[in-house]
């Protein structure tokens, strides 16, 4: 009896090796799957569309106040070097058709892939990044995660790791809500310095939802040295694969040749 039905056994094991293979191959788009080989020139870490309303704050100093609500120009721009996060309009990028626009100049210039790591807390928009990929002809990674703790809803703050993880995992597999749009890398997870519960949970959740998929996990450490060290060590306790991590913003957080 077995005699017959080990050619059939065999060929279904070929198959769906043929069919991991091939999504290890493949980079997942906000418009579907694209074969690795054909992504080009790519932007690893980039925001097009994105709200940080909630990491504005009113400048302290009462001369600095009209600057919160100032438009953004040649004169503000020495200003804003030192006060990023103190002018509303600077922490927002809400414009499609601007994002239309730059992109279009990536694309002239021989770009293909950009990867936009906004995630839950700042403003993802499933929608807005799949009509920018249309419009363009660039291919658009999306991320899943979610923000720093402060950006966040009670919602989020009071989610298991567990079920952070499973959020994850659906919408690598079955994509955002309704949308049916896909992500295709865990992230950026964002931490402050040191990190909150809520970000600890996160970064624990993405190496679950990394385990169960094996997608690429982008970080987003805390503004210390120690912040990228640590997030190491609660990566490597929750089972993560190393060697598909990640670090963001490591100019200003590793600055000497011996952190490197």
């Amino acid at each position: 009896m077995w005699h017959y039905r080990l050619p059939a056994l065999r060929a279904g094991a070929i198959q769906l090796e043929k069919e991991e293979k091939t999504m290890k191959s493949m980079a997942q788009t906000v418009l579907g799957p694209v074969d690795g080989d054909l992504l080009g020139f790519t932007l690893p870490h980039e925001h097009l569309v994105l709200d940080g309303s909630s990491i504005f704050s009113e400048p302290a100093a009462a001369t600095d106040r009209y600057m919160a609500h100032a438009p953004l120009g040649w004169e503000s721009l020495s200003w804003l070097r030192y006060h990023p996060y103190e002018n509303l309009e600077n922490v927002r990028m809400l414009d499609e058709a601007e994002a239309i626009g730059e992109l279009t100049l990536f694309r002239n210039a021989g770009g293909g892939t950009l990867v936009d790591v906004t995630v839950r807390g700042i403003g993802r928009d499933p929608e807005s990044l799949a009509r920018i990929s249309r419009k363009t002809g660039v291919n658009i990674v999306m991320g899943t995660g979610l923000y720093t703790e402060a950006s966040l809803t009670a919602a989020y703050r009071n989610m298991s790791v567990d079920e952070m993880a499973a959020m994850f995992v659906e919408e690598l597999r079955q994509g955002v809500g309704s949308s049916g749009i896909r992500a295709g890398i865990i992230g950026e997870i964002a931490c402050n310095w040191p990190a909150a519960p809520t970000e600890l949970k996160a970064v624990q959740a993405a190496a679950l939802a990394q385990q169960e998929t094996g997608v690429s996990i982008s970080l987003h450490p805390g503004r210390n040295r120690q912040a990228p060290f640590h997030l190491v060590e609660v990566l490597r306790g929750a089972g993560a694969d190393l060697s598909r991590v990640i670090f963001c913003h490591t100019d200003a957080r590793l600055r000497t040749p011996e952190d490197r």
